[in-house]
C-alpha cells in the first residue's frame, strides 16, 4: 500500500493540500484542578474524587474520576449537567472521554454541544447538517464511534452507537468504554465582521436525568475527556520550533526531540494505544518501533493537560 497516498487522501477533507499543522488540545484526567468545567449551579451531583462503589470502584487512569456522587445512589427527579467551556481553533475538532454507568432504564447520561457560546444546543450523533447564523454559514459532519473494553486484550465497536448512556455499559462486565465524536467543518463563509463566536469555538455538555423511582443504581463515571482541534496553515508554528519527531515515514525506530513535553503515545487511526511512554524534559527520545505493523498513526505528547499531535506513517 502507498502510504504517502492514503495520508494525503486523509488530510483532503481538512483543507486540500494546505499543510497539516497539528492538533492542539486539553486532556482533563481529574488529577488536578482545572478550569475547563463548568458545574449546574442548580444541583450538586457531580463529584471528583476516588471511586468507592461496587462497580464504580476505580478511574480509568490516576486515582480520580468525575462521577454523579462518589458513594451514593444518585438522587430521583434529575435534570443537570456539567459543561466543557468553549473550546478549539480549527476547522476540526474531537472530543473523546472513558466512561461507564449503571442507570435505571428510565434514567440517563447524553452529549450535546453549541455552537453558538450556549444559546441552542443539540444531542451529539452521526449526523451532516448545515449551520446559518448571522455571523457565519458552513457545512458540518458529526461521526461517533463507541469502543467497548472487554479486557486487556478484547474490544468491540459499535458503528452506530446509541446518543444515550442507560442500563449497565458494557453489558454485566461493567467495564470502560471509549466514546469518540468527530467534528469536521468545511465550505466556511463569514456574513458578519462581527466574530463573537466562531464554529470552531464549541461547547459540550455531559447531562444526566433521572425519574421518580429510586433503584439504587450507581450513575455515570466519567474519565481522561479529551478534546482536540486542527490547526490549517504553514509549518512556521510555534510547535513546529521546539519539536521534532523524525523520521517520516519511520521504520525500526522513531525519535522525539522534545523540549517541554513529559509523555507520548502512539495511536492507531482506531484510536487504541500502541506505545505509551514517559519523556525527559529537553532530551531527545527514541522509541522502539520494531513491533508496530505498517499503517498511519498519530503522536501524542502530553504536558500538563497539554496535547500535541502528529500524524506519522510506518513503512
Amino acid at each position: 500500500m502507498n502510504y504517502r497516498a492514503l495520508l494525503i487522501i486523509l488530510l483532503l477533507p481538512f483543507g486540500g493540500l494546505k499543510a497539516q499543522e497539528s492538533c492542539s488540545g486539553v486532556l482533563i484526567d481529574f488529577e488536578t484542578d482545572n478550569e475547563f468545567i463548568l458545574y449546574d449551579t442548580l444541583s450538586d451531583l457531580w463529584q471528583v474524587g476516588s471511586p468507592d462503589k461496587q462497580l464504580f470502584n476505580q478511574s480509568f487512569s490516576g486515582h480520580k474520576a468525575i462521577m454523579t456522587n462518589l458513594n451514593n445512589t444518585y438522587d430521583n427527579n434529575l435534570s443537570t449537567y456539567f459543561q466543557i467551556i468553549s473550546l478549539g481553533s480549527g476547522t476540526n475538532t474531537t472530543l473523546s472521554f472513558w466512561h461507564k454507568w449503571d442507570t435505571d432504564p428510565n434514567d440517563k447520561g447524553y452529549l450535546d454541544y453549541s455552537l453558538d457560546g450556549g444559546e441552542s444546543w443539540n444531542i451529539c450523533k452521526d449526523t451532516s447538517f448545515v449551520y446559518d447564523s448571522i455571523i457565519w454559514g458552513f457545512e458540518a459532519r458529526i461521526e461517533h464511534q463507541r469502543r467497548y473494553l472487554i479486557n486487556a486484550t478484547t474490544e468491540r465497536y459499535e458503528s452506530d452507537p446509541s446518543i444515550y448512556f442507560s442500563g449497565t455499559s458494557a453489558s454485566a462486565t461493567n467495564n470502560w468504554v471509549h466514546e469518540f465524536y468527530w467534528f469536521t467543518w468545511a465550505e466556511f463563509s463569514k456574513k458578519s465582521l462581527t466574530d463573537e463566536f466562531s464554529p470552531d469555538s464549541i461547547m459540550f455538555r455531559f447531562n444526566f436525568i433521572s425519574d421518580s423511582i429510586d433503584n439504587e443504581n450507581e450513575g455515570w463515571m466519567i474519565d481522561d475527556i479529551q478534546v482536540e482541534w486542527d490547526f490549517i496553515g504553514n509549518t512556521d508554528s510555534y510547535h513546529e520550533q521546539f519539536i521534532k519527531i523524525y523520521p517520516n515515514p519511520f521504520k525500526d525506530f522513531l525519535k522525539i526531540g522534545n523540549r517541554d513535553f513529559n509523555r507520548v503515545e502512539i495511536i492507531d487511526l482506531t484510536g487504541r494505544i500502541i506505545k505509551n511512554q514517559t519523556l525527559k524534559v529537553y532530551n531527545q527520545c527514541e522509541i522502539n518501533t520494531i513491533n508496530i505493523e505498517d499503517g498511519i498513526y498519530i503522536v501524542r505528547l502530553y504536558k500538563n493537560g497539554s496535547v500535541y499531535s502528529r500524524l506519522i506513517v510506518k513503512e
